[in-house]
């Protein structure tokens, strides 16, 4: 996947928008049941995804490779498939959805793990600036 980096911060910004649009609606309606999804798609959806994305263009050879690509569609499933599923749960009650908010989860750390093994592989020389 080229320019790792761009795809991440991109997809933060809409990300973060959504999240926004989130905010409003759960402010003008006056309903916050919706506050975990809100919480869970600013921080993972926009924070996480900025993050990455900004150590990508940090550090461009780690998002050089296969394991990036994978960790990032890996992370952008956990988030939509996280979401999704805890807003039915939150708006239902029907606990049908709390299996799949559980796998967004762990597509969420899995994704997280493969990013910790790219950092951990960038040279130390990159990291040091050297």
């Amino acid at each position: 996947m080229p320019n790792i980096s761009l795809w991440y911060l991109r997809t933060a910004v809409v990300v973060a928008l959504l999240g926004m649009a989130l905010g409003l609606y759960m402010a003008s309606a006056e309903d916050f049941t919706l506050a975990p999804v809100h919480a869970h798609v600013n921080l993972i959806g926009w924070l996480s995804f900025f993050a990455i994305g900004l150590y990508y263009r940090a550090f461009p050879e780690a998002g050089r490779g296969r394991l990036a690509a994978i960790q990032f569609s890996t992370f952008l499933a956990g988030v939509l498939v996280m979401v999704v599923s805890l807003a039915m749960l939150l708006t239902t009650g029907n606990s049908f959805w709390g299996p799949f908010t559980g796998l967004g989860g762990v597509l969420l750390l899995i994704g997280m793990a493969m990013f910790a093994v790219t950092v951990f592989r960038t040279r130390a020389t990159a990291l040091s600036g050297k």
